[in-house]
């Protein structure tokens, strides 16, 4: 039964685990702007959890903490409401609760500056000025790249100064997901070992045009100690995203690309490739009808269309 399950996955990248061995953590970062109000949420949280997270834990034991960084607090309490009911989502929190919980005492400062919604567009535009991107910055587009990448930047914040993540054991994966997704066909998570290099499953992947999708990966927690470039301080696939929002690291990460690109999934592709460890791994399932996007009437629409018309080649 398990090898039917991991049917298609290399086999130096299949972990056989020990049945003693205590059973795997994954968190779930839940980060954007949600579509299709409560409708969207209901169909994005009902995918997530028949598609990825059950047959994940039936599978192996896997079990899930959920962190969610949306647009606005009754967005973040509905979709808690739909996530905890399931038995292996252990743990679940969000900007807003934790920032309702927030006291000095708890590491937590970076909240008040960050997790209020209203701050966000105030925020961008005061520490990211258009002029210093020059011909990179393409207005509603690049602004909108920056809203995702603050939620990035804040949704990893709460997981890493979690309880669980400061645990020995702590997370070993985290899934990134867009909240305004929906699953069409099973997922459940490769269960891959740490050799020589780290590695990152993604939904999909473009190398000829240096591209990785940004609405969905599964990237492990651990820091990169095979890093050269960051050996006294090593930072995990995950740190790498979520170090976008910083200006300095945006304008380097832009500036990999000829010309420079504020483009989201080249921006996700150069800042992991700036590790030359780190392989890039199509997440095997994950195929080109097995995602959607939710609109904002709830009709779902294809979710490659915007890279189909920006890179055809990409998918000839």
């Amino acid at each position: 039964f398990l090898l039917s399950l991991l049917h298609g996955v290399p086999q130096h990248l299949i972990v056989y685990s020990d049945a003693t061995a205590s059973r795997a953590v994954v968190a779930i970062e839940v980060s954007g702007a949600p579509r299709g109000q409560e409708a969207g949420l209901r169909r994005f949280a009902a995918s997530l959890l028949e598609h990825i997270v059950k047959p994940t834990h039936h599978a192996h034991g896997t079990v899930f903490d959920a962190f969610l960084w949306l647009q606005d607090d009754a967005a973040e309490a509905f979709l808690h409401r739909l996530l905890v009911n399931e038995p292996s989502v252990l743990f679940c929190t969000s900007r807003s609760e934790a920032l309702s919980r927030y006291t000095a005492h708890a590491g937590g400062a970076w909240l008040r500056q960050d997790a209020q919604p209203e701050d966000e567009a105030a925020a961008i535009m005061h520490e990211h000025p258009p002029s210093q991107y020059g011909y990179a910055w393409h207005a509603e587009r690049s602004f909108n790249t920056l809203r995702m990448l603050h939620k990035l930047r804040g949704v990893e914040r709460l997981r890493s100064g979690s309880a669980r993540s400061s645990d020995n054991g702590g997370h070993q994966w985290v899934l990134r997901i867009r909240p305004d997704l929906e699953l069409t066909s099973p997922l459940p998570l490769p269960l891959v070992a740490f050799a020589t290099a780290v590695q990152v499953f993604a939904a999909w992947i473009c190398e000829d045009k240096q591209l990785v999708s940004d609405q969905l990966l599964l990237l492990p927690a651990r820091p990169d100690t095979t890093d050269g470039d960051n050996a006294n301080s090593p930072l995990s696939p995950l740190d790498r995203l979520a170090q976008l929002y910083e200006p300095e690291h945006l304008l380097q990460t832009s500036a990999r690309s000829v010309p420079p690109s504020l483009y989201p999934e080249r921006l996700f592709w150069h800042a992991l490739h700036r590790s030359q460890s780190i392989e890039l791994h199509p997440w095997h399932g994950a195929g080109f009808d097995s995602v959607r996007l939710i609109g904002a009437d709830g009709s779902a629409r294809n979710a490659y269309a915007k890279l189909q018309a920006d890179f055809p080649s990409c998918f000839s």
